[in-house]
């Protein structure tokens, strides 16, 4: 072990025996990865999600929650503005793209048919892709939890998945509730689930 320190400590002294091989091993690397790893955010409010125009022409519910949803998204900061507002700030890269929620989107969900909407960019620019990538992914979200045909959206009814927030299994679970004949529905969890 001591040999093996001894060729470490002679190589270190051999390396950076120099000014120079300080600066390019170690202060320029560091500098570097400084400024780039700012991602030239000089300033600003500090907030590293891409700025998105939204403009809601429908004003429904379902348009609303969509909005509020994309305003949660760790990718995009939305702000809302009218449509000649988000189509002049995308022009003036005030933002990558804006998206727009037209009129009657609310209604086609409402029917059961697939929704439009627009989602306008900037030619060239590359932070679009990671706006539609959110876009889509809240797409997603919706089309496989709200079904305006059905009345059910986010919030109809509890979320009784676990034990924290929901009474969860406990709803039945609870010693409380009998069967037909008269047995107590426990709160063994190998009743209904297998756990390994």
């Amino acid at each position: 072990m001591k040999a093996l320190l001894a060729i470490a400590r002679k190589d270190f002294l051999l390396r950076f025996s120099s000014r120079s091989e300080w600066l390019f091993f170690l202060i320029l690397p560091l500098a570097f990865t400084a400024i780039l790893g700012g991602g030239f955010n000089f300033g600003g409010d500090g907030d590293p999600r891409l700025p998105l125009f939204v403009v809601d022409e429908d004003g429904s519910g379902l348009s609303a929650a969509l909005l509020a949803d994309l305003g949660r998204s760790s990718t995009v900061l939305a702000h809302e503005r009218s449509r000649a507002e988000a189509e002049a700030g995308v022009e003036d890269d005030e933002a990558a793209a804006a998206l727009i929620v037209p009129a009657g989107f609310g209604a086609s969900l409402a029917a059961g048919e697939q929704a439009r909407i627009v989602l306008i960019s900037a030619p060239g620019d590359i932070d679009v892709l990671a706006i539609g990538q959110a876009v889509r992914a809240v797409q997603e979200i919706y089309r496989q939890n709200v079904f305006p045909g059905m009345g059910v959206s986010f919030g109809t009814y509890p979320n009784n998945i676990g034990h924290v927030d929901f009474p969860g299994c406990f709803r039945c679970h609870d010693d409380n509730h009998t069967s037909t004949d008269g047995r107590r529905i426990g709160q063994d969890c190998e009743s209904c689930h297998s756990i390994d």
